[in-house]
């Protein structure tokens, strides 16, 4: 579920609670009716803070503990002790077999919306085996499966940084870039991707 949806969902209790007050408390009030006005308002207070709780709750934190979740992932070294993807990126990094790497493409493609899956195996790729084209290929493949616009054009920038370091082919560095910046313009890393075209 999009931002979008989950943001208009948390707005459409305070617009009940807007057309409650407008529509029956103000009149109230116009008419002299203070405490029943008054008290109107409180239960409509009680009844949307209780509404916009339980929205927060069970339905709008859990999607951004989540997608914080990848964030942190993604962007530190931490490895998840029960997350097998990262146990695996571990003992490749330890073991450099590259008997392991089937296994470990397993593991994102199973869970191939994942943006940090992709991203830990482009990192095995590109640190461990130094196969910078399989890391980038990785990424790209990723960025057409990753769950969100974010992480789509996170991708999609970070292919376009190996394109350019580890590849030194400035062209495909730009078409990624481009392609980021025009598919997901209004993201984070869309707008850093048109900022290197710039």
């Amino acid at each position: 579920m999009g931002r979008f949806v989950k943001t208009l969902a948390a707005l459409l209790p305070l617009a009940g609670f807007a057309a409650l007050v407008f529509a029956k408390v103000r009149p109230l009030m116009d008419e002299g009716e203070g405490l029943l006005s008054i008290a109107w308002l409180l239960g409509a207070l009680a009844a949307l803070a209780l509404t916009e709780a339980l929205l927060f709750k069970w339905w709008i934190l859990p999607g951004v503990a989540q997608e914080l979740g990848e964030r942190v992932y993604a962007g530190g070294s931490y490895m998840a002790a029960q997350d097998p993807l990262f146990v695996l990126a571990a003992r490749l990094r330890e073991e450099k077999s590259r008997e392991l790497l089937p296994e470990m493409e397993r593991l994102v493609m199973a869970d191939a919306s994942r943006a940090r899956a992709w991203q830990e195996y482009a990192n095995v790729l590109h640190e461990v085996f130094l196969d910078d084209a399989s890391a980038l290929e990785a990424l790209r493949c990723g960025a057409a499966r990753a769950r969100g616009k974010e992480d789509r054009a996170m991708l999609l920038c970070r292919a376009a940084h190996l394109a350019a370091g580890a590849l030194h082919d400035t062209a495909l560095a730009q078409e990624l870039y481009r392609e980021a910046s025009e598919r997901y313009p209004r993201t984070a890393y869309g707008k850093f991707a048109a900022g290197k075209l710039g």
